[in-house]
């Protein structure tokens, strides 16, 4: 029963964050990066408040449940940055892919640090959502006056900050697996979206810009809200599932929301993609869903 109380949170994750992540791109486009991470981590905090008051004394007296926490705000800040620049730069069919490879990177480090248990088949795929990746990160382009040696491959917009996201990202996703398991997946992601969302609101009134930010936040509040929402509610839904699964496998079942998002780039933001980027995304893809499957049995 429990599995199967992962499984459902897991599914709720993957949809959230498909939908969630085509409306950040939007969102970002808009307002800007900055911005837009304040408005989802400010949502996430004053949401779950009421839900959470009582627990706040008992979090405060915890020290290793502060510890895992810092952790989390620390490389969940630096991941969102890298993850939603990639949004603003890059095309979301070719983006989403890459940050799959937080799949790998989260279950090597469950497997080595948290000792979690993965089969040879699990590993393999692993290695082919890998390969995948590196195909859709590769844009052909027309010989040059300095490169007269015929086409030659570049990399897409945006990939890069992707690519580091997605590294960092995969330490999020641990030290948010275990700031749940340590206290409770609502109070883990209220405190880490609040704590970032100062910092952001800190920053930005440093810089002389939170006029702006308020103002972009009364004109598209609309957009912003649809985003935090499903932002905050799939990270829930992510901290809920590794209650109740390993965290190899929780992410290996949410990752392949990639899969919806990359659709919504094509089919509604008419993204045009190379024919091996075709091939390495569904591959990536395809490999992470097979991957859940097998996690799952």
């Amino acid at each position: 029963m429990s599995a199967l109380l992962g499984i459902i949170a897991a599914g709720i994750a993957f949809l959230s964050w498909g939908f969630g992540d085509f409306a950040l791109q939007r969102t970002i486009r808009r307002i800007g990066s900055l911005d837009t991470l304040f408005y989802v981590s400010a949502f996430g905090g004053i949401v779950l408040l009421p839900f959470v008051w009582k627990d706040i004394p008992y979090l405060f007296s915890d020290y290793h449940a502060l510890e895992l926490l810092g952790f989390a705000i620390l490389v969940g800040f630096i991941s969102a940055v890298l993850n939603f620049e990639s949004f603003k730069r890059g095309k979301l069919a070719v983006i989403e892919p890459v940050m799959s490879s937080e799949l790998v990177v989260t279950a090597l480090i469950s497997i080595v640090f948290i000792r979690e248990k993965v089969t040879t088949s699990q590993i393999l795929l692993m290695l082919i959502v890998f390969m995948g990746i590196l195909l859709t990160m590769i844009r052909v382009v027309a010989p040059r006056w300095w490169w007269p040696w015929g086409k030659r491959g570049i990399i897409e917009r945006g990939v890069l900050y992707a690519a580091m996201g997605a590294v960092v990202m995969s330490l999020y996703n641990v030290f948010i697996g275990l700031s749940s398991r340590a206290t409770n997946p609502l109070i883990t992601i209220w405190f880490t979206h609040l704590v970032i969302a100062f910092v952001v609101l800190l920053w930005l009134t440093y810089r002389g810009q939170s006029s702006a930010l308020f103002q972009w936040g009364m004109r598209r509040w609309k957009l912003i809200l649809g985003a935090s929402a499903l932002d905050t509610s799939a990270w829930i839904a992510y901290a809920a599932a590794a209650l109740f699964l390993p965290i190899a496998i929780t992410i290996a079942i949410t990752e392949s929301y990639v899969v919806l998002a990359a659709m919504l780039g094509i089919f509604i933001n008419k993204e045009r993609l190379a024919r091996h980027q075709v091939i390495g995304g569904a591959l990536a893809l395809v490999a992470a869903i097979v991957l859940a499957v097998v996690s799952t049995r």
